[in-house]
């Protein structure tokens, strides 16, 4: 008898077990280095909707409207360059807060001219 596993999550779960002539659905199996082989010698896996980035599935499994890319992961960056970016992403707030803050300046000023008659 076949089994159904729904919303299973083994994210990153290197090699997960799973269950021979079982169904899937709407499961995570997402792994962080690609090509990464999941259910090796086991007969019968079917996989609907299922998160299967990274994965390499048997060739003879079913795979039914799954995410099945393979995606290589970004390099680390340095304490230098995390430092440098955190800088630019400041400095770009800074520039949108003084515009804000210019912003409600003219329109309190525009405001105090109405009501001076101006």
């Amino acid at each position: 008898m076949a089994e159904i596993m729904d919303r299973v999550e083994v994210v990153g779960q290197n090699r997960p077990a799973l269950l021979p002539n079982t169904t899937y659905i709407r499961c995570n199996f997402a792994q962080a280095e690609p090509g990464t082989k999941i259910g090796e010698g086991v007969p019968g896996l079917r996989f609907v909707q299922c998160n299967l980035v990274n994965c390499v599935v048997p060739d003879d499994a079913v795979v039914e409207r799954c995410c099945t890319a393979q995606v290589e992961p970004s390099p680390p960056i340095s304490e230098a360059e995390r430092k440098r970016q955190r800088i630019e992403e400041l400095r770009g707030l800074r520039v949108i807060l003084l515009a804000r803050a210019n912003e409600e300046a003219d329109r309190a000023e525009a405001e105090a001219d109405r009501l001076e008659g101006r």
